[in-house]
């Protein structure tokens, strides 16, 4: 239990540090790999296609002298249809485990027998409500029984991937309308200034000094600037 918590806070450093999500991604499930008695992790995202819900094996880590399934595509463009009993569980936010022997959907038990795989968890992942996708956790040595608290610990780290998700969508969002906003103050010749009132330092937009007769290297760009061209314009209106 030691080297799985270890691995986790690992991971959840990751998560909380790295600046690109997929890389954030590949080390998180390289921390878990690395430390907890597995043969291969793996992350599936979904995607809408056609209007149909379809899983892609987008991230992996795996043990030596086991085979690596990335780009497989085999692994990749599934329907949930085709495993009867996954989405159902899965979109419930509930974690789904066993030995790959007692699945009982035929094509479902050939996928996993294809990998090697004997026993298998997945714990999904959500991020704003949405089912995003899961993680997979996979023992081809042993058919493992998975203790709960193993599989409580490990669904801590889904839901923190779906935290991350969730902030970088925002960012993503947030500078689409910052860019937006630059283009529609540029295309109607319109400008604004920031003041940080604990730094005192000033952000002068494009075209701010233009709608006075300067350019961006005539004038310092710091609040005494914008005070005297402040009083300049009073007293000239």
């Amino acid at each position: 239990m030691i080297d799985l918590l270890t691995g986790i806070s690992k991971a959840n450093n990751h998560l909380l540090n790295e600046h690109s999500i997929s890389e954030a991604l590949q080390l998180c499930i390289t921390a878990l790999g690395d430390n907890i008695s597995i043969d291969r992790c793996y992350i599936f995202k979904n995607q809408i296609d056609d209007g149909i819900l379809k899983l892609y094996y987008e991230y992996e880590w795996c043990n030596e002298n086991v085979e690596a399934y990335i780009g497989n595509p085999d692994l990749n463009g599934y329907s949930y249809d085709a495993f009867p009993g996954l989405y159902e569980v899965l979109i419930q936010n509930n974690p789904l485990y066993g030995t790959v022997r007692e699945i009982s959907n035929e094509f479902f038990r050939e996928i996993m027998e294809m990998q090697g795989i004997k026993s298998y968890l997945f714990t999904p992942i959500f991020s704003n409500n949405e089912f995003w996708g899961w993680i997979g956790f996979d023992d081809c040595q042993n058919e493992r029984i998975w203790k709960k608290e193993e599989v409580n610990a490990l669904h801590s780290v889904a839901n923190n991937i779906g935290i991350r998700l969730n902030q970088d969508k925002t960012r993503q969002e947030l500078i689409n309308t910052l860019y937006e906003l630059d283009l529609y103050i540029k295309s109607s010749k319109q400008a604004k200034w920031e003041w940080n009132l604990i730094t005192n330092e000033v952000i002068f937009s494009y075209n701010w000094f233009g709608m006075l007769g300067y350019s961006n290297s005539e004038l310092e760009h710091n609040y005494s600037t914008w005070k005297i061209m402040y009083i300049l314009m009073i007293l000239i209106w």
